[in-house]
């Protein structure tokens, strides 16, 4: 990743759509980093934050609609393994909670470079699972990706950053954003990149995400793993 963001967009995978949902919360405390707000909360209290994170809605999101570039050519990215995984959020007493997976959507890109996740409407018998995905992708020999125009932003005050995200997300899931990924020019740049432990969509059970295992796979030969 070449540039940097708060702790939280790295924790979520640097997505605008994890830091949307806690950006609420975030504001009133300067943006601290996730490791200065874990402090001991009962369950109860652990569960009105979920709700209040979090809220309920009878309207499904979606579909989420982008196009992903080379972050220096520009140009269209076929074969980038994309993966959307909704969670539940679970209030457990004496943390903040923790994720539980529900469900996830696999697609790649064609040669444009585009894809489409559709919408999902879960129950609202389950208040606590995320309407909103978290997103996932991936492509031999390219890092972490962003929102076109996101590497700049980290640069801005807290309102306006905030802005940019919530424009962006807006786009994502009306008439489509636009995604880049930089380009690893070296060995050790893809080791490095394939070794840290963010990028990767662990609570989503091996047989839902097969596609992503074998551009795994295509890049551990790469790198002689």
């Amino acid at each position: 990743m070449k540039f940097a963001r708060p702790i939280f967009f790295q924790f979520a995978l640097s997505t605008w759509l994890f830091a949307s949902r806690l950006l609420r919360f975030f504001c009133a405390s300067a943006l601290k980093p996730i490791s200065d707000l874990r402090r001991p909360i009962s369950g109860l209290y652990a569960l009105l934050l979920a709700l209040i994170l979090f809220p309920p809605t009878v309207d499904a999101l979606g579909p989420w609609k982008a196009q992903v570039v080379d972050a220096e050519t520009r140009q269209p990215l076929a074969g980038v393994v994309v993966v959307a995984v909704w969670k539940k959020y679970l209030p457990v007493e004496g943390t903040v909670g923790i994720f539980e997976y529900v469900d996830s959507i696999e697609e790649v890109t064609g040669g444009d470079g585009r894809f489409v996740i559709a919408e999902r409407i879960f129950s609202d018998a389950d208040r606590l699972i995320l309407k909103e995905p978290d997103f996932y992708l991936f492509k031999p020999g390219y890092g972490q990706w962003r929102f076109q125009g996101e590497e700049g932003w980290s640069k801005l005050d807290a309102a306006e950053r905030k802005k940019r995200y919530e424009e962006t997300g807006r786009q994502f899931e009306s008439k489509g954003a636009v995604i880049e990924m930089p380009s690893l020019k070296t060995s050790d740049e893809r080791l490095k990149f394939y070794q840290s432990p963010w990028r990767l969509p662990g609570i989503v059970p091996p047989e839902k995400i097969k596609r992503w295992t074998d551009a795994q796979q295509a890049e551990r030969k790469y790198l002689g793993l």
